[in-house]
């Protein structure tokens, strides 16, 4: 009789696992968010937008040396059963996306959730040491120190790159326009505003670039 109350904590368990995946988590937060305009998107509320990335501020992917403003790398040894991790990494920069109605600034610098559709179809490489941006990835990480033996090292890179179309799903934050003094009419006139998009502990920031979930009139 124990056995069946055990098959059901299971399978309780897997269904939490699941449901609470962080992918499937962000596609059905993109899903019921209200979707708007940036230009529409109200202060101190949810929205979910889509825009274009704007070429502020780039880093460099450490793999590939592409520019981005976001980027995972996953470095790995396969193994004969599975494989052993030996670098995951990300980094970001906050970053502009426009629509034709307005700018919004993404901070994923904490409580963010990113999503990307790049990332599952990423091809695997091998960590070449011949090549200098991959010799960095090798002596920045200390990898020579945690192979064993003659190892072949493995690794995904995904990013987002200035000019690519993402969703952002979070609350909208308003803050002075540090880049529209441009469009001031004189010195009494209030400065240009700006949305912000955040996430906090409750509710974090979602950013994917699957917006193929995002209804066409905002795409």
């Amino acid at each position: 009789m124990l056995l069946i109350p055990m098959f059901l904590l299971v399978g309780v368990a897997v269904f939490v696992n699941w449901y609470f995946d962080g992918p499937r988590w962000a596609r059905r937060q993109l899903a019921a968010a209200p979707r708007t305009a940036i230009g529409d998107a109200v202060a101190g509320q949810v929205a979910s937008i889509v825009g274009v990335t704007a070429k502020d501020s780039v880093l460099r992917a450490p793999a590939t040396g592409r520019e981005c403003v976001y980027y995972e790398l996953w470095v790995w040894v396969r193994l004969s059963k599975g494989w052993r991790d030996l670098v995951r990494a990300r980094e970001h920069v906050p970053f502009v996306i426009a629509d034709d109605s307005g700018r919004a600034l993404i901070d994923l610098r904490s409580h963010a959730q990113i999503s990307l559709v790049e990332w599952r179809n990423a091809c695997e490489q091998p960590l070449e040491r011949k090549n200098p941006a991959h010799r960095s990835i090798i002596e920045r990480y200390d990898l020579d120190k945690r192979l064993m033996g003659d190892e072949r090292v493995w690794f995904r890179e995904t990013i987002i790159r200035p000019g690519q179309r993402i969703a952002a799903v979070g609350q909208a934050v308003e803050e002075p326009d540090p880049d529209g003094a441009d469009r001031m009419r004189g010195y009494r006139s209030d400065p240009p505003m700006r949305l912000r998009f955040v996430g906090t502990a409750r509710r974090p920031l979602v950013v994917s670039d699957g917006v193929s979930d995002v209804p066409r009139s905002l795409r």
